[in-house]
């Protein structure tokens, strides 16, 4: 079973319930937590996991031959995210844009372009006796989450109970941690900015058709 725990916004304890959740869980059934806030994970922080395994992740974009290359910029009109320009017919790849989609590879008539890796982060795993944990580490200075997240959730498949931190807010990263997760939590907080951050999370999790619950957090009384 997957359980994904969000939230509109940071700060609203999202990984606590998460840490909590996996800890009590982990004393019945074998329990793995995903940290899926690879910008700032620190789940393992909460239980004192030993990290014990580390793996690069790797995405692929362009690189074009200019030998081959005759500027005719198929390229650059195929690209919806305008990570290749042309320079004086030369195409010039932005790789910090690129999101690895294949669509220059396949458009062009030359066949100039090949794709290669290129590393945006680490895969961090370890256990801790009926707990097992799985995080992703972005690289300093990038910006494109989803590949890492995917590959976080790949982890720890053989958990009978997989719970899973997810990034906050309500953009991509968040729906790539909640796709095919079987319900979903959301934490929030009881305040005017916390009833609507959350509530465009629970759009979120509508969207994909999971059921969810909200939990109230930080209560004054």
């Amino acid at each position: 079973m997957n359980i994904a725990i969000a939230s509109g916004k940071g700060g609203t304890g999202k990984t606590t319930l998460s840490a909590t959740l996996a800890f009590y869980a982990s004393q019945f059934q074998t329990t793995a937590l995903l940290d899926c806030d690879v910008e700032e994970p620190d789940a393992n922080l909460l239980l004192k996991i030993n990290v014990e395994n580390r793996y690069p992740v790797n995405v692929l974009i362009p690189q074009v031959d200019m030998d081959a290359c005759t500027g005719c910029g198929k390229c650059q009109k195929v690209c919806q995210y305008n990570a290749i320009v042309l320079i004086k017919a030369r195409p010039l790849v932005l790789p910090e844009l690129c999101h690895s989609c294949g669509g220059c590879y396949l458009a062009c008539p030359e066949h100039a372009i090949k794709e290669i890796p290129r590393p945006i982060g680490t895969i961090e795993t370890g256990n801790s006796n009926n707990l097992f944990y799985a995080a992703g580490v972005l690289n300093i200075g990038e910006h494109i989450t989803t590949p890492l997240i995917d590959e976080v959730k790949k982890e720890h498949r053989h958990a009978t109970l997989r719970i899973i931190d997810a990034p906050p807010g309500s953009s991509c990263p968040v729906i790539h941690a909640m796709e095919h997760s079987d319900f979903v939590i959301l934490v929030a907080e009881p305040t005017p900015f916390g009833f609507h951050d959350v509530a465009l999370a629970y759009q979120v999790a509508k969207s994909l058709s999971i059921p969810c619950g909200i939990v109230i957090n930080n209560m004054v009384e």
